[in-house]
């Protein structure tokens, strides 16, 4: 990792053809923006060579969108979101087949910006992004941390105070993003990994220009403290649930990631939770964030397909096998006991706390079923209405193919169903898409972009009278707005329980191997008492709901 030539951007994507580098010449400037940013700046006397950090990424986000209106980081075949703009990618320089991306018509963009955090941060250049820290904390003081809960939008800094919980992978992601909004402050980082909780304070210490953030070990020494408002969630998936209760019970809201838990008795307890104690939840499924994704299920909503008939679901799954059982030392920078938390115990092997143990392994995860199916299910749950009783299937029938060794949840898996109102429904494995098929079209919903059939579809206008569906311009940015304002997210705990009871019944029909009869009022399982007991999941003492 010394330099950028074995940097992971320059890199073919495995998913696409590779194709011959065009040498660096006069035409340079038809490089991608972030590949002309990395010959600026990095690579030279007295400069990291690698992009390390949240900072140094901002820095190329914010340099590849200068001067020009809507500009996005992009990176090839990836669907960019600019300024109230939704557009398809320009070809990269290396002329890379994209996938079909439908551009969304004029009348269903996003409109200007209207939040408060939103409209901050548009106007954040390089040079004043790379200055804030100095002049955040030019008069520091205590006022300075106090939680916005108790100042109210009376608060010096009008600012979200946040912990995370989970800094691996997808954690530094989230942490990286929130604490680039000016309405944001991280104060605490808890991981189990020793490493990761220290390099994450320092990188925020040193954006902050003092000795703000702290780190933890343990979770409940974290949300003890009065002074965070809010946490984001992004451990193992076996943490979320048990996680996210302390945090609610200790007066925090909550932004939590997929999948949301490992039962419906978690579900449950947390939907109840959440509406007990009056606190913001935010399902990280940043699809519901996306214009185009909401453009997709307005058009279902408003009746464009017609009548529903068929409804089918695909979620991408790698179809991992294998991982080591063979047990080994556990590292000194590991708290092993507090990783495995209320699952059940087991020995710690080389494989077992990596990001795929954490996916894979069926103590801990459904795999990706869960992992990666929440964000399709959830994007078919907002088209057919947010409601159990039609957006969750009553029919249940499926097979699934499970690893072997310690990545023992299932890889390949077919789900067939059918809704109470008797239309039809398939999840299986494939791209991320939620596929709506009616009696006048179809739409094909996907992060990557919308598809319809017929394509005059993409040019119906939504009238003022119909149906419109919440629009929030980013998903942590939509979160942070309702912590300051109370008003409900865009996926809101409710969302997420129907979603994952979607992922829930059908794992319990392939463990089962019978037909799963589902009742969405009374959330039991209908004349098959075996089944039922899959309703819960044990936990690991002193662990519980």
């Amino acid at each position: 990792m010394g330099g950028t030539k074995g940097h992971y951007l320059d890199r073919p994507d495995p998913e696409r053809p590779t194709e011959a580098k065009i040498p660096y010449s006069a035409k340079q400037e038809k490089s991608p923006p972030w590949r002309r940013f990395k010959r600026k700046n990095l690579g030279k006397p007295g400069r990291r060579n690698t992009l390390r950090g949240p900072w140094q990424w901002a820095r190329m986000l914010a340099w590849c969108g200068r001067g020009r209106r809507g500009a996005v980081f992009r990176r090839p075949g990836v669907c960019g979101v600019g300024r109230g703009l939704v557009r398809p990618l320009k070809p990269p320089a290396r002329a890379i087949p994209s996938t079909p991306t439908i551009v969304i018509p004029e009348h269903a963009r996003q409109p200007a910006r209207s939040s408060q955090a939103m409209t901050r941060r548009r106007s954040v250049t390089r040079r004043r992004f790379l200055g804030q820290g100095l002049a955040a904390v030019g008069g520091v003081g205590l006022a300075a941390i106090v939680p916005g809960r108790v100042l109210g939008q009376q608060s010096p800094s009008h600012q979200v105070t946040l912990g995370v919980i989970g800094t691996g992978g997808r954690g530094s992601g989230l942490l990286s993003e929130a604490a680039s909004y000016p309405n944001a402050k991280v104060l605490a980082v808890c991981d189990v990994f020793e490493d990761r909780r220290l390099h994450w304070a320092a990188e925020l210490n040193r954006r902050y220009g003092s000795k703000v953030c702290v780190p933890y070990r343990d979770l409940r020494e974290m949300l003890a403290r009065d002074d965070v408002d809010a946490v984001i969630i992004a451990t193992p998936d076996h943490w979320h649930v048990p996680a996210a209760l302390i945090a609610l019970r200790s007066g925090k809201d909550v932004y939590v990631e997929k999948p949301l838990g490992l039962s419906m008795e978690e579900l449950q307890t947390i939907r109840r939770e959440v509406q007990r104690l009056g606190r913001v939840f935010q399902y990280g499924t940043q699809q519901r964030s996306m214009a185009h994704v909401r453009f997709g299920c307005e058009l279902v909503r408003n009746g464009r397909l017609g009548r529903i008939e068929a409804v089918e679901v695909t979620a991408p799954s790698y179809g991992y096998e294998g991982g080591s059982l063979e047990p080994v030392p556990v590292p000194k920078n590991l708290d092993y006991d507090l990783w495995l938390g209320p699952a059940p115990y087991r020995p710690y092997t080389k494989d077992r706390c990596t990001c795929w143990g954490a996916y894979w392994v069926m103590d801990n995860a459904h795999g990706f079923i869960g992992g990666w199916g929440a964000h399709p299910l959830t994007d078919m749950v907002w088209a057919l209405g947010d409601d159990p009783r039609t957006a969750v299937p009553g029919e249940y029938e499926g097979t699934g193919k499970f690893g072997t060794g310690l990545f023992d949840a299932p890889y390949d898996w077919d789900i067939r169903g059918r809704f109470l109102n008797g239309v039809t429904f398939r999840f299986t494995p494939g791209g991320d898409c939620a596929t709506i098929i009616g009696q006048r079209g179809r739409v094909a919903i996907s992060r990557g972009g919308l598809r319809a059939e017929p394509q005059t579809l993409l040019h119906e206008r939504i009238g003022p009278e119909e149906v419109h569906l919440y629009q929030s311009r980013a998903h942590m940015a939509n979160f942070l707005d309702c912590v300051q304002t109370r008003k409900p997210t865009v996926a809101p705990v409710e969302v997420a329980v129907i979603s994952d009871t979607i992922t829930q019944l059908s794992m319990i029909a392939i463990l089962t191997g019978r037909k799963i009869r589902w009742d969405p009022v009374r959330e039991t399982i209908l004349d098959d008492p075996g089944a039922c007991q899959l309703l819960t999941r044990a936990m690991r003492a002193p662990w519980h709901l």
